[in-house]
């Protein structure tokens, strides 16, 4: 991995998705590198895989996130050394106002050139529901 670390790469992701640099989140996974979300909310599928799946999932962060911040990261080395466990929250805004806190736990796995091959992350989904329901709309956006 040229001296970078599978946990430097894990900051480098999250730090790349804060800032909403989406391309380079992309050129840090592999061709056919996988973001798993088994509790996404919304019937959405919850498997993005191969790069053109990942773009089209990462454009939608900007239209719901007015901005997030992933803080208190904490990495946990597994048996494996190409892959990591890493805790984090995520704070910010959604678009419709309202804030955001949730936190996670994401299983890391990379191929011998450092890229990502999966990401799967496990969330509150109901927080994610009630932050991106505008203010008044009650539960009646959650169920579309």
């Amino acid at each position: 991995m040229g001296g970078i670390t599978i946990v430097q790469r894990v900051d480098e992701i999250l730090d790349r998705v804060q800032e909403f640099d989406f391309d380079a989140v992309l050129e840090l996974f592999a061709d056919d590198g996988c973001l798993e979300l088994p509790y996404r909310p919304g019937g959405y599928p919850t498997v993005m895989a191969g790069r053109a799946e990942l773009k089209r999932f990462l454009r939608v962060i900007p239209k719901l996130y007015a901005e997030v911040t992933f803080v208190e990261r904490n990495h946990l080395p597994t048996s494996d050394p190409a892959t990591v466990v890493t805790e984090y929250r995520g704070v910010g805004k959604t678009c419709v106002g309202n804030d955001y806190a949730n936190r996670y736990i994401a299983l890391f796995e990379f191929d011998d050139s450092g890229r990502c091959t999966l990401w799967r992350e496990y969330f509150d989904p109901t927080v994610v529901t009630a932050a991106l329901t505008p203010a008044g709309r009650g539960d009646e956006a959650s169920r579309g």
